[in-house]
């Protein structure tokens, strides 16, 4: 809603998505003083914005890749993104001693 706002408004598409992501980035930033929360409602509210930046930051993300790739290419990209997310995160995981 953020970035089709800024669009309507005159906006490059690309600034309108970055600037959205970036906005929804820092929304998550906040998570880390949760554990400082004296009250259950407040640490609630700090998750579900950081929540809610990560979900504005992933939908983004994705339209970006819409709005750079054409049509016939933007499944591939997204599946070549995913994959290569995923084989990184199994590949670097840290080791477990069970010592």
């Amino acid at each position: 809603m953020l970035s089709s706002l800024m669009i309507r408004r005159g906006a490059s598409v690309n600034f309108a998505r970055k600037m959205t992501m970036l906005i929804c980035g820092a929304m998550a930033l906040p998570i880390m003083f949760t554990p400082l929360a004296h009250n259950e409602w407040v640490a609630v509210a700090v998750i579900s914005v950081a929540v809610a930046g990560h979900q504005g930051f992933s939908s983004n993300l994705y339209t970006l890749c819409s709005d750079l790739f054409p049509t016939k290419l933007v499944a591939s990209i997204a599946g070549f993104g995913g994959f290569f997310g995923y084989v990184s995160a199994s590949v670097f995981q840290p080791s477990q001693d069970i010592g």
